[in-house]
Formats: structure tokens, C-alpha cells, sequence
């Protein structure tokens, strides 16, 4: 016992500290990198699974493609050529928006040639004077003036980036920074820049606005997951790419911040949860970072070649008041990223999931509550294993990790889908696997033993469902003795002598193992226990050695359908004609010892005590009374969903006090007006029998016999009534029949 209570401890300290390490990697204090690999590929599968295929048309990418160097020549394009194309983009295709995911930090130095050769001949032909040739010369060599002129009559947002890496000098300027101090709650967590690089001053100036267009935020496996909405730079606070964007669209609208409490082992402390952009909500992390709501695994968006659009070949209508970006997807200047749902992933194309996701209002965030809800599930769902799985077998034990993982993957998918939550999902998931093989080898290495032992105790006694139960009780079960509320039951077979002197050897063998199968069958079914055969009788008890707080009502069954299964034995071959079989059962229920009894020679185990005389006295009187079951008071209380008819008060041998037997007739739910009836009857011929009125007892008897035709029980008490007329009782007989002399 001991050993068996060690080895509960030693699974149980081993499932704790599972549990125990499993939340220490929530709250941060110890990170488990498999977990955080898992967690991320498992992001990676429910993004691709509930990523859509259907084009947004909102948003298109203006893409210089391979086609678009081929035709226009490499890049970058000359400043005359870039203020075509936001003529082209605004004037003939009536686009809304414009933003540039590249940037422009140096001044367009390329000379047209052809214009440059035409003002030399106006200069030697037509003798331009000085100031309108330097003039003319002038126009070629600032370009930049000419697509400054084009982006400041246009809503364009430009791009630029920021680099962690020092740099003495940043090319080109940044644009008006959203605040030029950064709130403290958001200081200590945003991103911080060291450098930029900028677009002129002349067209920074000219343009909308501007939002930087790169990402700091790769995750640990190279893979981009989110990026940042805002940067701080020397104490200034930017927008990305993105947020310019919408801010234009919705015509300059302020940035608002929302904060709140965060959580963690060292306690919580002010930091972002929202953006807000007039009614815009955006969820965002302390970093002021989304998860990219990436629509597609392939294309999301409509793509169009940036010659095409120069050279009028794209359909207005693929175009026409949508938000435009402009990206590089050419070879040698696409900026591509790994992402979870593409290895080479453009650009531009991220930045227009982000504007999209934000205005469906389909950003996945991970609020700072959420962490506390993983924490919350982790401990329940390790309390709700501890206490299970310990109790359950193999099989039930691995169906219950799986409806268990199902709840939990439906849960965060719930929160996924419908709340726009991310939780991590593979911390429960291999938390739970992890507490399954705990089990499972304490189940396999342990409990295997421990139900080889049962076997080898009880095998021969009890029915294998109540052994496969034992071996899953944390009770240490043992033949030692003790006292315990228990049913027994005795029956034997009525009419098997004289049928057994009449039968050979052989098959009298064949038709007592036939008998024996099938009564030990019921008392299997009904979770008793066989104590002993003897000859053609059979002893079994309920509640031992494995606790049945329903013994009596199992005894109860077995004993009627032990009687129910003997009727057709009646009609086997070799007992026809021979005589007829019936089984009387006797059953009590009451205090008893139970344990292995015996000599140094031969145990047994067993049950003793005056509740189990009682029922085998019981059982000897169903042939005076010609039922099949009798049972006592206490029987009858202990099992009150069957339904009695009394028989009579009497005395055993061995008892100074009367008992009550008891007929079960079936369940009360089965009971029928006709039963009832005859019930209120019996009840009161009893009473005129006990009352020395015979006249009344008589007739009333007499009733019931017409009620149940030839029922032994009746006829005895006619029979009785009849003796008594004739030679009435001592004066002190209270009704009660003595059984007990002899």
C-alpha cells in the first residue's frame, strides 16, 4: 500500500511540474523554444486556413515588373516619366489614392538627350540669348520640380524607410512627424530608430503625407508575422506606409491612442491596446504592431504593370477609384519576405493586406489580457487532468485528450474567427500530451501490475468488468477482513435430486455446468461475486471486495433474472419428462465480514455473520411458501425502487425475533392497477389473519386466489385459516410462523 501511495505522489509531482513549467513559459519566465517554433507554425496553418482567395477590390499594386524595366528602361525612372505616370494614374484612370513603396532621397541628374540636343540647335540656328538658353537648360537639369509639381495637385502619400543602424548622414528628410513627443506608456515599448533614409525635400514637401515601408519586426525563424503601425525617432513619433494611407484617405484624421494594463510576472504597467483613426479601430501590441491579415496565399490583389499603365493598356475600370501602391516585384528590386503564407512574399503587397485588414476591421490582435486567459486555461485544464486521467483506462483516456484538444483548438479558433483574438494554441495542446504520456507510462508500467495482481486476488471470484474497475480504483484492495453493508444471496436448484438420480453421470456433469454458467452469468452481469458452489446451490454477496453503493438493487436483478433464465431449461432434452426445475433464491442485506477465511491449508474468500444465516434461511423457506425469491426487511429497504408483495411473519432458526419476508414481484415503474389492487387487499387479509378474524381472512383470501389463480401462497394461508377454525391458537400467538425449531 505504501508502494502504491509512493507511486501516486511520484505522478502526481511529475504532472504538477509539468503544468508548473508550462505556465512559467507564459508569464515569460522561462521560455521553452519548441513551443514557441509549434506555436508559430500552428499561427502559420490557422492563417492559411481561414485565408481567403477572393480579390480585394478596394486596392491594386502598380507593379514595376520585369515587363515594365523591359519596356521603360531600368530604374530608377527619370522624375519626367514618374510625373507622367501620376498624370496617367489620376487624369485617364481616376484612381483615389497613391502611395509609393520606394523612395525618392536623390535629385533626378539624367539628361534627355533629345531635348538637350534640340536646345543646342535653337541655340545655334535661332540665336537664343543667354537667359532663355540657360533657361532651357535649366528645365532638363530639374526634373525633380516637374514630378513635384504632379504630386503636390494629387493625394500621394510617399515612402521612406528607418534603420536600426547608425549613420552620420540620412539621405533626404522625413515628413511631419504625428507627435513630436512620444507618450511615455508608448516610449517604452515602440520600436526606436537610429537612422532614415528620405525622399527630397522638394517632394516631401509637395506630397500628402508619407509612412515608412519597411519592417523591424521578423520573427525569430525569419519569418514576417507583423509590422509596426508607428516608429519613434529622436523623441518623435511616425506612421508607416499604411496609416499614412488611411489617414489620407480619411482627410488628415488625428491618431488616437488608447492604453491600458498589461500583464506579467513583475505586474502590469501602462502600454498601447488601440489606435483610433476617426472611427477606426485598430488592435495593436505594445509595439503598436499588427498581425498581418494576409487575404491570399496566392495574389490578393489586382496587379498591373507599370508600362502598361504608361502606355494606356490597362482597362480604366481595373483601376478607377481604387487606393493604388506602387511596388518593385523585378528581379534585383522587389523586397520580398518569408511570410506564412509565401516564401518570397512582395512588399508592397503586405503593406496592402494591412490597409485592407484595417478597414474590414479584420485585424487578429494579441491583447494584454490574453495572456492571462492562457495562463487560466493551462492551470484548469492541468487541475481537470490531474483529476481525470489518473482514473481513467488507456482507451477512455485517449478519447478524452482528444475531446479535450477538440474543445480547446474550437475554442481558439472561436477566438480567432469570431473575436479576432490570437492565443497561442500549441502550449495546451502539448501540455496536455505531455500529461497523456505521463499517465500513459505510469498507467502502463504501474497499473498493469496492479491489475495482474487484482486478477490474481479476486480473478476467481468476482466478474472481469468488476476486475478492470478495481484495477482502476486508487483503493488497495487485499484479502484481509473486515466489516462492510453488503447483500447476500443463496439459491438452489428445486426438483434437481430426484431429476439427478434418474440421469447419468455424464450428462447430469453436462447439465449442472449448463445450470451453474448460466446463474453465474446473471450474478457476473449484476456485479456480485460468486463465494462458492455447493453441489446445485450457489452462494454469491454484493459490495466486496470492490464498494457497490447499490448492492442490494443489483443482488435484487440477478436474483430475478437468475429465475427468469432457468425457465427454459425446463424444456432441455435431457429433462423432459423427467421433472421440473425451478430456483429458489433467498437474499438479506445487513453488516457482514468479509476477507479471506480458512486453514493453513485452504482459504476462501467469503462472507460471515448472522445477515448471511438469514439469507440462507430465506432461501430454504421459498419451497414452503412455492416462490422463487424471498428476501428480508432489509432487503426490502435497502432496495426501494422494486415493488413487494409480503408473505409473512416468521421465525428462523438461529433468531429470537420475527423477520418479514418479502416476494419481489419486478420494478414499481412495471406495477399495474390490477398488482396495486391486489396489494390493498393482501395487506388487509393479513390484518384479519393476525386479528384471529377468520371469517374476514378467509374470504379475503379467497379473493385474492381468484386475482392469482392457484397461488401456493393463498392456498397456504386458506389451508392454515381452515386448521385454525377448527383448533384455534394459543391465546399470545401474534400471527407469527415459527420456522425456527429443528
Amino acid at each position: 500500500m505504501l508502494r502504491s501511495h509512493g507511486i501516486r505522489i511520484a505522478r502526481f509531482a511529475i504532472s504538477t511540474l509539468i503544468v508548473a513549467l508550462f505556465a512559467a513559459h507564459l508569464l515569460n519566465w522561462a521560455r521553452i523554444p519548441l513551443l514557441d517554433r509549434v506555436d508559430k507554425i500552428l499561427y502559420d496553418y490557422r492563417l492559411v486556413l481561414h485565408a481567403g482567395s477572393q480579390e480585394d477590390n478596394r486596392v491594386a499594386i502598380l507593379d514595376i515588373d520585369e515587363k515594365s524595366l523591359a519596356g521603360e528602361g531600368h530604374w530608377p525612372w527619370s522624375r519626367e516619366k514618374m510625373s507622367f505616370l501620376i498624370d496617367m494614374l489620376f487624369d485617364y484612370y481616376g484612381v483615389r489614392l497613391l502611395a509609393f513603396d520606394v523612395v525618392f532621397s536623390e535629385p533626378d541628374r539624367g539628361i534627355d538627350l533629345d531635348a538637350a540636343e534640340k536646345v543646342v540647335h535653337q541655340v545655334l540656328t535661332e540665336s537664343l540669348g543667354r537667359e532663355a538658353a540657360m533657361a532651357s537648360l535649366r528645365s532638363l537639369l530639374t526634373k525633380d520640380k516637374v514630378f513635384a509639381e504632379s504630386l503636390a495637385r494629387r493625394p500621394v502619400v510617399l515612402g521612406y524607410f528607418f534603420s536600426p543602424q547608425e549613420s552620420e548622414k540620412n539621405p533626404g528628410v522625413l515628413p511631419r512627424p504625428l507627435t513630436i513627443e512620444v507618450p511615455y506608456a508608448l516610449s517604452k515599448h515602440l520600436y526606436k530608430a537610429r537612422s532614415y533614409g528620405g525622399n527630397l525635400a522638394e517632394l516631401q514637401g509637395a506630397a500628402h503625407g508619407a509612412g515608412f515601408f519597411n519592417t523591424p519586426f521578423l520573427d525569430g525563424d525569419g519569418t514576417l508575422r507583423r509590422v509596426p503601425l508607428l516608429i519613434q525617432y529622436q523623441g518623435a513619433l511616425y506612421e508607416s506606409l499604411p496609416l499614412a494611407v488611411l489617414r489620407a484617405l480619411m482627410k488628415g484624421d488625428e491618431v488616437g491612442f488608447e492604453t491600458g494594463k498589461g500583464y506579467g510576472p513583475r505586474g502590469g504597467d501602462e502600454r498601447l491596446e488601440t489606435l483610433s483613426l476617426g472611427e477606426l479601430k485598430i488592435r495593436v501590441d505594445a509595439a503598436s504592431a499588427v498581425l498581418v491579415p494576409f487575404r491570399s496565399v496566392a495574389r490578393g490583389f489586382h496587379y498591373a504593370s507599370a508600362t502598361d499603365v504608361l502606355n494606356g493598356k490597362v482597362p480604366r475600370e481595373a483601376l478607377a477609384g481604387k487606393v493604388v501602391l506602387l511596388g518593385a516585384t523585378a528581379a534585383g528590386l522587389s523586397d520580398l519576405y518569408p511570410t506564412p503564407v509565401s516564401g518570397n512574399y512582395p512588399g508592397v503587397e503586405i503593406h496592402a493586406n494591412v490597409i485592407g485588414g484595417i478597414l474590414d476591421g479584420a485585424i487578429k490582435s494579441r491583447p494584454a489580457y490574453i495572456q492571462g486567459g492562457e495562463l487560466f486555461q493551462v492551470l484548469l485544464l492541468g487541475l481537470l487532468t490531474l483529476l481525470l486521467f489518473p482514473r481513467l483506462q488507456v482507451g477512455a483516456m485517449t478519447l478524452a485528450l482528444l475531446l479535450i484538444s477538440a474543445l480547446v483548438i474550437a475554442v481558439n479558433f472561436v477566438l480567432w474567427d469570431r473575436l479576432g483574438v490570437d492565443s497561442h494554441l500549441a502550449t495546451p495542446l502539448l501540455m496536455l500530451t505531455a500529461l497523456y504520456l505521463v499517465q500513459m507510462f505510469f498507467g502502463y508500467f504501474h497499473e498493469t501490475r496492479r491489475k495482474k495482481r487484482l486478477g490474481k486476488l479476486f480473478g476467481h471470484y468476482v466478474p472481469p468488468q468488476l476486475v478492470e474497475e478495481m484495477s482502476r480504483s486508487d483503493e488497495d484492495y487485499a484479502f484481509g477482513g473486515e466489516s462492510r453493508q453488503m447483500t447476500v444471496l443463496f439459491c438452489d436448484i428445486r426438483g434437481f435430486t430426484a431429476i439427478a438420480e434418474r440421469l447419468p453421470p455424464g450428462k447430469l456433469c453436462a447439465l449442472i455446468n449448463q445450470i451453474l454458467t448460466l446463474v453465474t452469468k446473471e450474478i457476473h452481469a449484476a456485479k456480485g461475486t460468486i463465494d462458492k458452489y455447493m453441489g446445485d446451490a450457489v452462494m454469491a454477496f454484493w459490495g466486496a471486495p470492490m464498494p457497490d453503493p447499490d448492492h442490494a438493487s443489483h443482488a435484487l436483478r440477478a436474483a430475478l433474472a437468475i429465475t427468469e433464465a432457468l425457465r427454459p431449461i425446463g424444456d432441455h432434452p435431457l429433462v423432459k419428462g423427467l421433472g421440473t426445475l425451478r430456483m429458489g433464491v433467498g437474499l438479506n442485506t445487513g453488516v457482514m465480514n468479509v476477507g479471506n477465511m480458512g486453514s493453513e491449508f485452504r482459504m476462501a474468500y467469503t462472507v460471515m455473520g448472522d445477515a448471511v444465516n438469514l439469507a440462507s434461511r430465506l432461501e430454504g423457506l421459498t419451497k414452503e411458501y412455492g416462490v422463487d425469491v424471498i428476501v428480508s426487511e432489509q432487503m426490502r429497504t435497502a432496495a426501494p425502487a422494486f415493488l413487494y408483495r409480503e408473505l409473512d411473519r416468521v421465525l428462523v432458526k438461529g433468531r429470537k425475533e420475527p423477520v418479514t419476508l418479502y416476494q419481489p414481484l419486478g420494478l414499481k415503474e412495471s406495477e399495474t392497477p390490477e398488482v396495486t389492487r391486489e396489494l390493498v387487499i393482501l395487506g388487509r387479509a393479513h390484518g384479519a389473519y393476525r386479528a384471529r378474524r377468520w371469517q374476514e381472512a378467509e374470504a379475503l383470501f379467497q379473493g385474492l386466489l381468484r386475482l392469482r389463480e392457484l397461488d401456493p401462497v393463498y392456498l397456504l394461508y386458506l389451508k392454515r385459516i381452515t386448521g385454525f377454525k377448527e383448533m384455534p391458537p394459543p391465546e399470545d400467538w401474534s400471527g407469527i410462523q415459527d420456522h425456527g425449531k429443528g
